[in-house]
């Protein structure tokens, strides 16, 4: 049996050392982005565009389930003076950008899936989207719009 010679074993060392780790960023990626394009992430942003307005209370590590993804602390939400900005952790969705859904484009409605009180959100009309929040977290930020 022959045995590798080091310039063969620096070679392999090089390869794993740049093919792991690049192989792990490209599934990070592509799960990520399966995940977001579940949620409807990208047609939400695009028909509400996040302001740069400072919001009046922002929530993070929210828990909520955008369309038919679930996002376990990992959204921010933003009581804004004309909406609700929703955003994400940067580790999930680098390079997806905030939306924010005018307060008179919201519709709220409670639910109580597995006895866990939470608010149906339904964004725009026709309806662009849905978010369900915890109940706690929804009367925070609408008790905070508009200022």
């Amino acid at each position: 049996m022959r045995t590798a010679t080091p310039e063969e074993m620096g070679l392999l060392v090089r390869i794993l050392g740049i093919g792991i780790p690049s192989f792990f960023v490209f599934l990070w990626l592509t799960i990520t982005s399966a995940i977001v394009a579940a949620s409807g992430w990208g047609r939400l942003s695009r028909r509400f565009p996040a302001r740069d307005d400072a919001p009046h209370l922002t929530l993070t590590r929210q828990t909520g389930k955008l369309g038919a993804a679930m996002f376990k602390s990992l959204l921010r939400l933003e009581a804004c003076p004309l909406g609700l900005r929703v955003g994400m952790t940067r580790l999930i969705g680098p390079f997806h950008r905030s939306f924010e859904v005018p307060w008179g484009e919201i519709a709220a409605e409670p639910t109580t899936p597995f006895h866990v009180p939470r608010v149906l959100l339904r964004f725009g009309t026709p309806e662009a989207g849905t978010l369900a929040i915890p109940e706690t977290a929804w009367q925070q930020l609408s008790a905070r719009k508009g200022g």
